[in-house]
C-alpha cells in the first residue's frame, strides 16, 4: 500500500469556479498558484465547441494539453500538430 504525503491543497474539482478563458472561453483553473501554491504548473480545463479557437499564449510554467475527444490542431513550442 502507498501513501503519498504532499505539500499543497484539496482541490475538490466541483467547488472549483468556471469562468471565462482570455479567449472568451469556459476555463477552469484547477493547479494555479492560488488554488495550490503552485510554481512551475498550470492545470486547467477548457471546453471547446466546433470552430472554438485558444489565443495563442504562454505561462510562466509548465503547461500540459490533453484532448479528452473531438479532433483539432494545437501549437506547442512554434510547431502545429493534428489532434485526432
Amino acid at each position: 500500500r502507498w501513501r503519498v504525503t504532499f505539500p499543497g491543497a484539496k482541490l475538490v474539482h466541483a467547488d472549483l469556479p468556471i469562468v471565462p478563458s482570455p479567449s472568451g472561453l469556459p476555463s477552469q483553473h484547477i493547479v494555479t498558484a492560488a488554488s495550490a501554491g503552485a510554481t512551475a504548473l498550470f492545470l486547467g480545463q477548457q471546453w471547446l465547441q466546433p470552430g472554438d479557437r485558444v489565443r495563442l499564449h504562454t505561462h510562466p510554467c509548465e503547461e500540459a494539453l490533453m484532448f479528452l475527444s473531438g479532433t483539432g490542431e494545437a501549437t506547442i513550442g512554434g510547431e502545429t500538430v493534428d489532434i485526432a
